[in-house]
């Protein structure tokens, strides 16, 4: 699934003062999810955008 740009996948907030720690020790966790949906997003638009040029660069009319 593809969602728009700039739109949150997951938040989080810490709610219990005894469990300062714990926000740290997820947020480590979560780029583990964050970074390769980062990297395939990013791949996907590159992708995209060579895509995009190669149909503008093809010959119409063969010679």
């Amino acid at each position: 699934m593809v969602v728009p740009t700039k739109t949150a996948l997951f938040t989080m907030v810490n709610t219990d003062p005894q469990c300062f720690w714990l926000t740290n020790f997820l947020e480590t966790l979560l780029v583990q999810v964050w970074y390769p949906m980062t990297v395939c997003s990013n791949s996907r638009y590159q992708k995209l955008s060579i895509h995009k040029a190669g149909e503008s660069q093809k010959n119409p009319k063969p010679y």
